[in-house]
């Protein structure tokens, strides 16, 4: 491996105003996406530079969280930083309302069927596809702190909370809490 070093465009690499990195993930089409703490960047692997990808509405958040759709040949992006929500597709940014002054996403995941997943302080939220109506929650999972979502090669969706363990929901809505072992 060689590390290199990319720096953000327009800025010195010690300058007090780089911004932090609070993710990086690759998307389907191996392109680099970088949330940080003043906005949405995107890697010209050319110049090995950080360029802001310039929305307006992105510019000054707090990016954190990152998941991807590409159905239909459309790229869409979901984004997150502490209790809110953006889609962002064709250039257009698009606030998606999440009830509760304190509802702090802890995580994202757009499922193979479309259906977007959202882990936060009061439970489980989701969206299908294409759907214009808010996010709705998941019954079950409600009161839960949701920490971490993951699909399965089977499809099923396993959900992580902050204090109850692990759960699972098929392709059916069926869910299931996974026994924990607690021999040595």
């Amino acid at each position: 491996y060689e590390l290199r070093k990319a720096g953000f465009e327009g800025m010195a690499s010690d300058s007090p105003d780089v911004p932090e990195v609070l993710f990086a993930k690759s998307d389907p089409k191996d392109v680099l996406w970088v949330g940080t703490n003043s906005g949405l960047y995107r890697l010209d692997q050319q110049r090995l530079m950080l360029k802001r990808v310039e929305t307006g509405v992105l510019d000054s958040q707090t990016l954190e969280l990152v998941a991807f759709d590409y159905a239909d040949g459309k790229e869409r992006i979901f984004l997150a930083g502490d209790n809110t929500l953006f889609s962002l597709q064709d250039g257009n940014v698009k606030k998606i309302a999440i009830d509760g002054s304190d509802n702090r996403i802890h995580a994202l995941l757009v499922a193979d069927n479309g259906r977007l997943w959202v882990g936060s302080n009061t439970g489980l939220l989701y969206s299908d596809r294409n759907s214009n109506q808010p996010l709705k929650a998941f019954p079950e999972l409600e009161s839960l702190r949701i920490s971490a979502l993951y699909q399965a090669a089977d499809k099923t969706l396993l959900v992580g909370t902050a204090k109850e363990g692990v759960f699972t929901i098929d392709r059916n809505s069926l869910l299931t809490k996974l026994p924990l072992n607690t021999s040595e």
